[in-house]
């Protein structure tokens, strides 16, 4: 009777327990298990999602950096060409002359003196010599005149100074009264330089 009293107490207790467990009756079929299923594999879809989102915006990163990239290309080739430039402009060779008709006079065939400077990379040229220096062949001269010609060249000084004399180009002609124009050249080696010479040659005196 006593074993009789225990299952029936068991019974009842269990009998109250199911009427007292929660009702499933908002998940799948009223079973939680599932919905607990169908929460992860929701989560999976999210993930999935972002995982897309992430990869479109690592493209449009690429592209941010391709895009840098190319900047950086043309900045590098506007570099280049402020080198470049600035490599021109240091080979630049300035060459600044003045001059004096000095003993040239004419029917004479005395020196045209001049005083000339030559200059690169902001510093005076030393060093050159007489074979360094040109006079261009196309010169304006008087009628029936010849050209000038580098006769003698002196150094003077650390600064790139100079003196040069200049006479007629052919041996035995004398200068002419009037006007002399020619371009001097100078080849310093790393560059070459030109200046107008003018030479304004008096009337003999008497």
């Amino acid at each position: 009777m006593k074993r009789n009293h225990i299952c029936m107490t068991t019974l009842v207790t269990a009998g109250c327990l199911l009427c007292t467990a929660p009702a499933f009756s908002d998940y799948p079929q009223g079973r939680g298990w599932q919905a607990v299923k169908s929460d992860f594999e929701d989560i999976d879809a999210e993930l999935a999602s972002l995982g897309g989102e992430l990869d479109d915006l690592d493209g449009k990163l690429d592209d941010v950096l391709d895009a840098i990239d190319g900047v950086s290309d043309q900045v590098d080739g506007v570099s280049d060409d402020v080198a470049m430039v600035q490599a021109s402009l240091d080979a630049e060779v300035k060459l600044s002359v003045e001059m004096s008709t000095a003993f040239a006079e004419e029917g004479g065939d005395g020196e045209a003196v001049g005083m000339i400077r030559v200059e690169q990379m902001a510093a005076g040229v030393t060093g050159l010599i007489i074979d360094d220096f040109g006079m261009v062949s196309q010169q304006i001269v008087p009628a029936g005149c010849t050209a000038m010609s580098i006769d003698e060249l002196q150094a003077h000084g650390p600064d790139g100074g100079y003196s040069v004399r200049l006479i007629p180009a052919v041996a035995g002609n004398t200068w002419c009264e009037g006007t002399y124009i020619a371009t001097m050249t100078v080849d310093t080696g790393l560059g070459i330089g030109g200046a107008l010479v003018r030479v304004e040659v008096p009337t003999a005196t008497p």
